[in-house]
């Protein structure tokens, strides 16, 4: 088994705020703020993983960038976050009026730990589907799941520290795409050139 994070290749928010915008900053923003929605799209490249490997469990790791946010135990204890797998590609032109659709049948709930600098989520149900072709991986929308959601604050796939940016921890192996060598037993046998036989 081995071990590798995958960086954020493309991240941005969008908002109800400023509906024809979105922000495609070092932060990447979730929830709501002064009761206006916050929407976050990531991306990640695991081309060359789902071929050659088989992937076991992933998580996303999130790092929060504002730390003075999260200082409201009570209020974050029970506010659940969504991430959804998206149908539609994304890019510095998406916006809220033009949102991509997303699968709202594989979600995967998270609750952030106020306690640590870091959210870490098991995506891992929706990379395997990524990897056996059954959902195309065109990125992951995050986004809070009620209107009194708290808003989560991270470091982007732009921040100029990597140590804030987003990835993925990936878990794989080779041994079912490469085999073990196996010995084989060949026999052979010397024929005499034609030249000779003449």
């Amino acid at each position: 088994m081995s071990l590798t994070d995958v960086y954020a290749s493309k991240s941005i928010t969008i908002s109800d705020r400023f509906p024809n915008e979105n922000v495609n900053s070092e932060e990447v923003f979730i929830g709501n703020i002064n009761k206006f929605r916050y929407i976050t799209y990531l991306y990640f490249d695991l081309s060359s993983l789902e071929k050659l490997c088989k992937i076991s469990s992933s998580k996303l790791v999130l790092f929060k960038s504002r730390t003075e946010e999260y200082c409201y135990d009570n209020y974050m204890r029970d506010k659940e976050y969504g991430i959804y797998v998206l149908k539609e590609y994304f890019s510095s032109l998406t916006n809220y009026n033009n949102m991509p659709q997303y699968d709202c049948t594989h979600e995967i709930k998270f609750i952030p730990n106020t306690n640590k600098i870091y959210t870490e989520i098991d995506i891992s149900k929706i990379v395997k589907l990524w990897q056996e072709g059954i959902l195309s991986n065109k990125g992951l929308m995050l986004t809070g799941n009620t209107w009194s959601s708290k808003p989560l604050i991270y470091g982007s796939s732009k921040n100029k520290d990597i140590t804030l940016k987003p990835f993925l921890r990936v878990n794989y192996s080779t041994d079912d795409i490469f085999p073990s060598q196996v010995e084989l037993e060949c026999k052979y046998e010397i024929f005499p050139s034609v030249n000779e036989e003449s």
